[in-house]
Order: C-alpha cells, then structure tokens, then sequence
C-alpha cells in the first residue's frame, strides 16, 4: 500500500509538472504573439507615418511649384507690361517730322533713333557712319560742324564726346583721305592736369608707327583748341561692338583681336622715346631717351577696330596715362599715392605702386580684356558695397573656366596664368603671352586667325 501511495504521488507530481510546464509554454506562445502583433502594429504605423509625411511633402512641393508658375506669370505679365509701356513711350519720342543728320531734308521717322531719311539709308556710306556715331555719342550726331582747326582738312561728322574733348571724323581736301580729330574742349584745356595728359598722349602717339596702334599725324594748337589729327577707326571700340553683340563676343573674334593688340602692345613696350623728367626745384626739365611705354589704361574700351565685319583690324588707343617706363618715378606728372586707370582691368600691383608700373600692368589688362570679350565678365568677382580698390588687393581673379565652362581648357589655362598676381605678375612680355595663347588655339580657331598668326 506505501508503495502504491507512493506511485501514486509520483505520478500525480509529474502529471502537476507537465501541466505546468505547458502552461508555462501557452503563456509563452501568447505572449510572442502579443509582441508580434505590436511589432506588426508599429511597422504598420510607421508606414501610415511615411506615407502621410510622403503626401504632406508631395503636397508642398506641389505648392511650391504652383507659387513659382505663378510668380513667373506675374513676372512675365510685368515685363510684357513694361515693355508695351516703354513701347508707348518710345512711340511718343518719335517726332513728327526730323531733319536728315545727313543731307539735312525733313522726313517722318519710324523711330527715336532714326536719323537717316529713306534716301540716305540707301546709301550704304551714310548708314556706316550714322551707326558709328550713334554707338560713340548719338545724341550728338545731329551737330552742325564747326570749323575744322587744321589747314586743309574738313569735318564730316561728330563722332563722340567725352569729359576732356570731342572727336571728329575729318576729311583731307587734297586726298580725299578720312581721319579722326580729337580736340580738347576750352573749359578743359585751362585745367594744366588735363592739359599735360592730352599733350602726353599727342607726343608719344606721334612716335607710333604699328598697324595695331592708333597712330597721330599731325598734333597742334590753332585758335586756343588743342587737337591731334589721328587714325580713324570706322568700326569702333571693341567694347562698344560687346555691347551691340550682347555683352560679349566669339572665341574666334575675341582672339582674332587680343592677338593683334599684344603685338602692338609689344612694340610700344619695346619703342624708343624721348621723355622729359624734371631734374629737380627750380632746375627745370631735362630730354633724355627711354626704353619702351606703359600704356597704364589698356582695356577693351581703348581697342578700336578698322570695322564691325569678322577680320577688322584692331588696334590700341589713347596713350594719354603712358609712361616710358625705364624713367618711372622721374616726371613727377604722377603724384605719389595717386591711383589712375580703370579699376577693373588693373592688377594689384599697379594699384599699390602706379607710378613705377612696367609692362607687366599691360600685359595683364589684355589678358583681362581677352577675358572679358570671352565671358561678358570681369576676371574679378566685383560686388555691390565692397570697395573695389579691397578687391583688387586682396582677391584672386575668377579661373575662367568657372565663368565659362565651353572655354577651352588648355586655353584656360595660360589666362588664368596671365592673371596671376601672387607673388608677382607672371607675364613680362606681350609676345611671349601672345607665343603661348597661339600654342593652345584649337585648329578651328588658329585657322580663322591665320591672318594675324606669323
């Protein structure tokens, strides 16, 4: 009986066990399924989440877009505003009637800017001149011309009118030949600082002879007006020929031209001149002879073209800030501490020392210029409210490439050499950055600057 009692409480022990035990398993198996129903519960949340984040972000840019589409309606229908007002206004600037700024007959213009009559715009000629003097000063091109100050020479046309004086375009009686005349206006002339870069700028450009300088024939005083008797170049600044092309001009042309003008940039840097420089108070001036010229203002607006076609002759003008650079420092014309020239094609070292500048200052401008007709841009990132003298000094020139990606790259790069300052300029020779722009040319462009490439 013990021993049955005992079986018995063992089995009833074990039975106790295993009902536990699976117990123990169900309570498991629930409570995995449990967890799993939260964990399915919680991706499914965060999946609604997403897919409400997605529709809300959908449903901003959506809105975005529409504000942007309708901003530029808005816009469009302001410009489209604008101009049908400015063509209003345009239309009431057009006069009834007008003289002829040719043969001097009334006729009805179609525009402000029409000065011809039907009769003159047939004449190829005329047009050429009406266009030259509209792009160098038009609102003068109806200016009834006054004598010319030169013997045997009489004026045609204003051609333009800056701060100092006028120029004219002239014809020679004898020859039938035609040049340009600039004079210096009277009220001008009695300032003895305007005075002295007028008559700097006649006495080095008679000693000029380069087919891709501006050259003087004949320089003078008649009647109190001071004049030089110069090349005309029918065609125009390069930077007006920009401004007409859209701000900027073809790989082609643009070298076309750069490579004339540092030719004649490396003769003027390698001429012989006499130059005055004052000996010191009370000791006058002495003449002496001088090794090369710093034209110290080189940019596109003083390259001039023969014309507006695809292979004009280029060449550099106005020498009215040179300075035979092997006697810089000496003429005491340039005041220590005085800056001149244009800022935006002048390296930092001419801007920190102008009156010692050398050849070097040229060669960077043109490479600037060539820069500029390139990109439409300055090698500089100048910018609204910071002092332009700080980032000539303190900034680096923009690689062109990141002005211009379609520069080619081989090309790029002997610019954006060029236009190294640090720690001095790079170039001290036009030749020798004329010899390596030539170098790099594709065959495309080496080819349509044959002409020019010896």
């Amino acid at each position: 009986k013990q021993e049955e009692a005992r079986k018995l409480e063992e089995k009833r022990k074990q039975e106790e066990a295993r009902k536990l035990e699976e117990k123990r398993k169900q309570e498991e198996a629930r409570k995995l399924e449990e967890k799993r129903k939260q964990e399915e519960a919680r991706k499914l949340e965060e999946k609604r989440k997403q897919e409400e984040a997605r529709k809300l972000e959908e449903k901003r840019k959506q809105e975005e877009a529409r504000r942007l589409e309708e901003k530029r309606k808005q816009e469009e229908a302001r410009k489209l505003e604008e101009e049908r007002k400015q063509e209003e206004e345009r239309k009431k600037k057009v006069p009834a009637q007008r003289k002829c700024a040719s043969c001097g007959k009334t006729f009805s213009p179609t525009g402000p800017d029409n000065n011809l009559c039907p009769d003159c715009v047939a004449d190829r000629a005329k047009v050429l001149n009406d266009i030259l003097a509209a792009l160098l000063g038009g609102s003068e091109t109806g200016r009834k011309a006054t004598p010319s100050p030169v013997e045997g020479y009489d004026k045609v046309s204003l051609l333009g009118k800056g701060g100092m004086g006028e120029v004219w375009k002239v014809k020679e009686r004898k020859t039938g030949k035609f040049l340009a005349l600039k004079t210096m206006l009277p009220a001008v002339a009695a300032d003895e600082n305007a005075k002295q870069l007028f008559l700097r700028e006649a006495g080095i450009s008679k000693c000029l002879d380069h087919k891709n300088v501006v050259r003087a024939y004949q320089t003078g005083t008649s009647n109190g007006v001071l004049y030089i008797l110069m090349d005309l170049c029918e065609g125009g600044s390069v930077d007006a020929l920009m401004s007409k092309r859209g701000g900027k001009l073809s790989l082609e042309l643009s070298t076309y031209i750069i490579l004339q003008v540092l030719a004649g940039l490396d003769y003027v840097h390698n001429m012989d001149v006499d130059v005055q420089i004052k000996k010191g108070f009370f000791r006058g001036t002495k003449e002496i002879s001088a090794k090369g010229v710093v034209h110290r203002d080189f940019k596109p607006g003083n390259i001039f073209l023969s014309d507006q076609g695809d292979h004009p002759v280029a060449r550099v003008a106005d020498f009215g800030m040179a300075k035979a650079f092997q006697t810089s420092g000496l003429s005491n014309r340039t005041k220590s501490g005085r800056v001149m020239g244009t800022p935006v094609f002048m390296p930092r070292q001419q801007a920190l020392n102008f009156k010692y500048a050398k050849p070097q200052v040229d060669i960077w401008a043109a490479a600037a210029s060539y820069y500029n007709m390139l990109t439409g841009k300055f090698p500089k990132n100048f910018r609204p409210g910071v002092n332009p003298w700080q980032i000539i000094v303190m900034e680096d020139a923009v690689p062109i490439r990141q002005r211009d990606i379609t520069i080619p790259e081989r090309l790029a790069k002997v610019i954006d050499r060029a236009l190294t300052e640090k720690p001095d300029l790079v170039y001290d020779s036009a030749a020798k950055l004329r010899a390596d722009i030539i170098s790099v040319l594709p065959q495309a462009v080496k080819n349509y600057c044959k002409g020019v490439i010896k």
